[in-house]
């Protein structure tokens, strides 16, 4: 019997682009395997692109539309545009008077996503005749959107897409409300979130509970850090956001009266801010921001030498995966709870805070696990075992492609 091709169609936001999504990377591996061919569909495109494998095409369609939405089309459009603000008015209680406020901008955002939507149908429905073909939205976005709108319509069968921190809390959207999620929920087959908590508040939401599914992302196996060679190196990776609260480790750190190393991987607008912060910091604190650097070159960075902690003080969260990398090279993790941490982090793996801890205490549990070096070395092999039962790459990866057959 004659075997179809498989395609896999994603929207994602800027991935291949920028320096954002890295867990794409990951993914593309597998699924590169898994699919004989993949349709990338950016939404944005900035500096930086990766390589992808062999048999993933990039489709820049998206990238350079247009910023007006054509009169003709808008007229054509209009009361399909109109019937989903109505139905968004009505369900999402939590943000329908911003809808109300902001009514002009986002029915120019739903005329715009029927114009996407057309052109990025016509660019795949010739390719995919008589293939199978799944499609999957990397977030709650633009992207989900618009296959919503294809499914509305016929035009798909079927897709689903991945729920993260930024397209699922309502309080880290403008207006405390998250764009067409109620018309999206509608019309998606499953929605995977990286994390139990965001699967279980997600249930709480207009949306089946079938539909809802916590799906983890995996990660590679590097190895374990360094040997300890009388150094306290700490170590945090995010983006230089407000949200991140790197202040506190400034704050933290400046407690601290031995010497230590901190570096931080990541940049952002409050670079400039937290530089002056550090520099306030005593001599033997020695510090850096080391801004963007590529997967490879961090993950070289974890095991070419000792790392006694990964500090993350970030006051919300989704999954955050860059806690369960630094812990697959037994790396200990001191983080806030909040989001998914606490599937993540445990006592057993290191140290789970109160989202509102202080300074003071940060810097205790720091000069505790610097100092108690059985400790440090428990925690180490705990952080590294927990990696391997939950985040392993082939395992979770395996079982998401075998998903994304079933419901994409």
């Amino acid at each position: 019997m004659h075997r179809k091709k498989e395609i896999l169609i994603m929207i994602t936001q800027k991935y291949p682009f920028g320096y954002g999504e890295v867990y794409l990377d990951r993914e593309l591996q597998y699924f590169s395997e898994a699919f004989d061919e993949i349709l990338l569909y950016p939404l944005r495109k900035v500096a930086n692109e990766r390589p992808v494998p062999s048999n993933v095409q990039i489709n820049e369609l998206f990238c350079s539309r247009s910023n007006k939405v054509n009169k003709g089309y808008a007229i054509k459009k209009l009361f399909a545009a109109n019937k989903i603000l109505s139905n968004e008015i009505k369900f999402a209680a939590s943000g329908n008077e911003y809808v109300k406020k902001n009514k002009k901008e986002f029915l120019a955002q739903v005329l715009m996503a029927y114009e996407l939507a057309d052109t990025f149908y016509d660019s795949f429905k010739e390719k995919i005749r008589d293939t199978s073909a799944k499609f999957y939205s990397v977030w709650l976005d633009e992207g989900a959107l618009i296959m919503s709108m294809l499914k509305n319509d016929g035009r798909l069968d079927s897709f689903v897409l991945r729920l993260h921190g930024y397209d699922l809390y309502d309080s880290r959207r403008e207006g405390g409300y998250m764009p067409f999620r109620v018309y999206c929920f509608n019309q998606v087959s499953k929605v995977f979130v990286v994390s139990k908590n965001g699967a279980e508040y997600t249930r709480g939401l207009n949306i089946c509970p079938e539909k809802v599914m916590a799906n983890y992302s995996g990660l590679h196996d590097h190895g374990l850090t360094a040997e300890f060679d009388g150094v306290i190196r700490v170590i945090s990776c995010s983006n230089l956001l407000q949200l991140k609260r790197i202040h506190l480790i400034i704050k933290a750190l400046k407690e601290i009266d031995f010497p230590i190393i901190w570096k931080h991987f990541g940049d952002g607008e409050q670079r400039t801010e937290l530089t002056r912060l550090a520099k306030e910091l005593p001599d033997h604190i020695k510090w850096s921001f080391e801004g963007h650097v590529s997967h490879d070159n961090l993950m070289k960075v974890y095991t070419d030498e000792h790392w006694t902690c990964f500090l993350h003080m970030s006051e919300s969260e989704g999954l955050p995966l860059a806690l369960a990398e630094a812990m697959s090279f037994g790396i200990p993790v001191i983080a806030c709870d909040v989001g998914g941490v606490s599937e993540i982090v445990s006592e057993k793996e290191g140290y789970l805070l109160p989202k509102m801890v202080e300074p003071e205490n940060v810097s205790s549990i720091i000069k505790e696990i610097s100092t108690d070096h059985m400790l440090q070395k428990q925690l180490s092999i705990n952080a590294r075992e927990k990696y391997l039962k939950h985040f392993n790459a082939q395992k979770n990866y395996s079982s998401f492609v075998q998903l994304l057959r079933e419901f994409g």
